[in-house]
């Protein structure tokens, strides 16, 4: 199982396009590295890029039935329907909740965290 440990909330950041970014600490078995996810309450679900997922190896399991994706705009995900997802455990301030994340080219960000996320953690973002 993979853990995402959401680093303390005074290190939420805005970007220049006026997004904000959280940096996490991701565990996977053989090391640690610190990510940053898109924080998009607009999102039905949570994301992680293929990149990332043959980057760093992460296990993955296929879908029963493969998702339609929609980009923000509400045209169809250029890289088609959802296949894949990777279960991660997310540690938010000591609330450890688990997450399917789904593969998806979600373009330049590696991580989407979306409403299921802010849901479950309720995180403060000023």
């Amino acid at each position: 199982m993979t853990l995402i440990r959401a680093v303390g909330t005074g290190s939420v950041y805005r970007s220049k396009n006026k997004v904000i970014y959280v940096p996490f600490a991701l565990r996977t078995k053989e090391r640690r590295v610190d990510q940053k996810a898109l924080l998009d309450s607009g999102a039905t679900e949570c994301f992680i890029h293929p990149r990332k997922v043959k980057q760093l190896g992460i296990k993955t399991k296929k879908l029963q039935t493969p998702r339609s994706i929609r980009n923000v705009d509400g045209t169809p995900n250029k890289a088609g329907k959802i296949t894949g997802a990777a279960e991660f455990v997310t540690d938010h301030i000591g609330t450890k909740t688990r997450h399917i994340f789904f593969i998806a080219d979600i373009g330049p960000d590696d991580y989407i965290l979306g409403f299921p996320f802010l849901e479950a953690n309720e995180p403060t973002v000023d």
